[in-house]
């Protein structure tokens, strides 16, 4: 009798264990594919996450300009950052705070100075020089060189007989985006504010970078 339930039950047995290993191999299956989708997107998130690291990486050396044996890295643009630039014609009436733009550009190497707004707009950081030279009237007058919102540097001119001049220079601290122009220091001197175009002149450049 044992001999007949041990012959029935091993058939049962076996429907029992192949039924168990299909659910395994079927859990597995399963598993597998979640895991093949996990994989699949943490690819796609790889490749796009690299992507962006190639795009900052190329916006940041941008900014940067590298210092060499002989110099500075004279196959980027924004190593070379110079400018002069004069005025077109002379300003009979210059008005309070008014940016002086000076349209008449000489030199500008990296075009950071825009000759339509009179403004240097840093591109790379660094350490700056800026001339800038007045040739005004009889009447006093002041005049101020401004980094963004800031006066950083002042000029006074005022001629005995005809023309009277002042110039200064400066060396600043600049971060990318930040402006320099030269503005009429407000109201401060006798109107009406002339400024003659031929000996007026704003200049500046790169020292070195930081």
């Amino acid at each position: 009798m044992a001999l007949v339930n041990i012959i029935v039950s091993m058939p049962l047995l076996a429907y029992v264990s192949s039924m168990f290993i299909e659910q395994k191999v079927e859990t597995l299956t399963l598993e597998m594919k979640r895991l093949q989708n996990e994989i699949t997107e943490l690819r796609t998130s790889f490749n796009d996450n690299q992507e962006k690291l190639k795009m900052l990486t190329t916006a940041l050396m941008a900014t940067k300009c590298t210092p060499t044996l002989a110099g500075f890295n004279e196959s980027a643009n924004n190593c070379r950052i110079a400018f002069h630039a004069r005025l077109t014609k002379s300003i009979e009436n210059l008005n309070p705070w008014q940016t002086i733009v000076f349209g008449q550009v000489q030199t500008n190497h990296g075009n950071a100075y825009a000759s339509t707004t009179g403004i240097f707009t840093a591109k790379t950081p660094g350490v700056y020089v800026f001339y800038v030279h007045i040739l005004g009237s009889t009447r006093n007058m002041e005049i101020c060189l401004k980094k963004n919102e800031d006066c950083i540097l002042y000029l006074y001119s005022q001629g005995t007989s005809s023309y009277g001049s002042d110039d200064n220079m400066v060396v600043v601290d600049l971060a990318v985006g930040d402006r320099v122009y030269v503005v009429k220091h407000g109201a401060f001197g006798t109107a009406p504010f002339y400024v003659h175009h031929a000996w007026t002149n704003f200049a500046g450049y790169m020292l070195y970078p930081l």
